[in-house]
């Protein structure tokens, strides 16, 4: 697998939360908003980083990246078009690959149960008051 720059990815996950955009719906921020959305600069940005990542992995850490992807995006690449290289399917496995981790983190329940949670929620912070 290669590396994911964590505290990017939980940047934006925080910034998800806020907007309520869900995991599911990253991979069309870029065709049907684009620049208009305020996630496309922080998405693009991570998107860019893990192309590079993904340019210069070995075949090993390009298979254990595509492993990786949930079965649903999986279906979406061809793991032949990947180990190319190929231009388009590296900026498809980048963003796929964003969207199973902040699916990991966006939907974490533990979160909530945390005895400082209401105090850190911005919603509750405005509803409550």
């Amino acid at each position: 697998m290669i590396p994911v720059p964590r505290q990017k990815l939980d940047k934006l996950v925080t910034k998800m939360r806020h907007y309520d955009i869900h995991p599911i719906y990253l991979p069309d921020i870029d065709y049907l908003y684009g620049e208009s959305h305020p996630l496309y600069a922080q998405l693009n940005d991570l998107v860019s980083e893990l192309q590079e990542y993904l340019l210069i992995a070995n075949d090993d850490e390009l298979g254990g990246t595509y492993d990786f992807l949930d079965s649903y995006w999986r279906e979406q690449i061809q793991l032949a078009s990947l180990l190319k290289r190929d231009a388009q399917t590296i900026r498809l496995v980048a963003t796929y690959l964003i969207v199973c981790l902040t699916h990991q983190s966006y939907y974490d329940v533990k979160r909530y149960i945390k005895a400082d949670y209401r105090e850190q929620s911005e919603v509750l912070k405005h509803t409550l008051s």
